[in-house]
């Protein structure tokens, strides 16, 4: 079989197509086909997508409060497989503190707060215990993983508290 392309045949090998003024009918009908199908399937999709968008809330601004010193910073969220809830662990900011510059940010512990309805509202529980210096001192922005059964924490300390960002020379 001799394999030679024309500009007006089927391609390789494959039979011509009837053309008119130098076009190929059969290929602008298959193409206009495929065009109506995806333009049906898109406008479908969009519909759908706007009936599920009017399903879903706005979720409240802010989402969280923390009830202590108003200021939940820095939050992580983590399931809780023993719980079957979400855990929100966050630096538990002294927004609220009359401070001199910026030590609110500092002497900060990890606040949690809990959801059981996945996450529209959440319920706190608390600050952990993570004391093992004496004084008060300061704690930022935790993350959790949890791999093998086990939840890892990791988070940044700084000593004590202070009043500006430059850090002490010792």
């Amino acid at each position: 079989m001799n394999k030679k392309f024309t500009g007006l045949s089927g391609g390789w090998g494959h039979p011509p197509l009837a053309s008119a003024n130098g076009r190929c009918l059969h290929r602008l009908f298959d193409i206009s086909q495929k065009f109506k199908q995806f333009l049906s399937l898109a406008i479908l999709l969009i519909l759908s997508l706007s009936a599920a968008a009017q399903q879903l809330r706005i979720a409240p601004s802010p989402l969280y409060r923390d009830p202590v010193y108003d200021g939940a910073a820095d939050p992580v969220m983590v399931y809780n497989h023993a719980e079957k809830s979400w855990w929100m662990l966050y630096t538990q900011r002294r927004a609220n503190a009359q401070t001199s510059d910026v030590a609110y940010c500092y002497g900060t512990n990890i606040g949690v707060a809990t959801s059981i309805d996945n996450g529209k509202t959440f319920v706190y529980k608390g600050a952990l215990d993570l004391d093992f210096e004496p004084g008060v001192n300061t704690f930022w922005a935790p993350d959790v993983i949890y791999e093998k059964g086990v939840y890892h924490m990791y988070l940044a300390y700084i000593e004590g508290v202070r009043n500006h960002w430059a850090v002490p020379q010792k």
